[in-house]
């Protein structure tokens, strides 16, 4: 403890009033201020990259609920007007129908099928059940900003 207080004495004596002794000046070495920069970039980088990731993941769920939503009202639109007039449905989507449209990047198509069958066995007799029913199908496609082709699609069927 005596020999500290007298060597912050003779540092204190050696750098003058009012100045820090040289020894606590002293500066950062080449090694230490690379090494921080390393460090740093190492730390750094892979976050940037989550970063950029997350935005592109983000727009694509975007892309994804857009087409999902507009498919899922031109469903709805068609099953309603089948419960509402089923005879106009039958007179209008009587035979194999498919109608194609484009709204900014997307194309959607859409397909009404009148001869689809769904075939069963019956639990009870083991006898073969045939239903008629219309099969609905909905397409939406477009290209993803780094330009793969995306797909969503839906298939449903309606009671005749």
């Amino acid at each position: 403890m005596i020999f500290r207080m007298k060597t912050l004495a003779f540092y204190s004596s050696i750098s003058g009033p009012g100045r820090s002794p040289a020894i606590f000046r002293r500066g950062f070495s080449l090694v230490e201020i690379l090494l921080a920069i390393l460090i740093f970039a190492v730390t750094v980088v892979p976050l940037i990259q989550i970063f950029i990731q997350s935005t592109r993941d983000a727009e694509s769920a975007g892309d994804f609920f857009f087409a999902q939503c507009t498919l899922v009202a031109e469903l709805e639109k068609l099953k309603s007007q089948n419960a509402i007039s089923p005879d106009a449905f039958a007179s209008i989507y009587g035979k194999y129908t498919a109608t194609e449209m484009t709204e900014g990047k997307y194309v959607y198509r859409f397909t009404v099928d009148p001869d689809f069958e769904i075939r069963g066995v019956s639990p009870f007799d083991g006898s073969l059940m045939v239903t008629k029913v219309y099969e609905l199908t909905a397409e939406a496609t477009w290209a993803s900003r780094n330009g793969r082709k995306q797909t969503l699609s839906y298939q449903t069927t309606l009671v005749k």
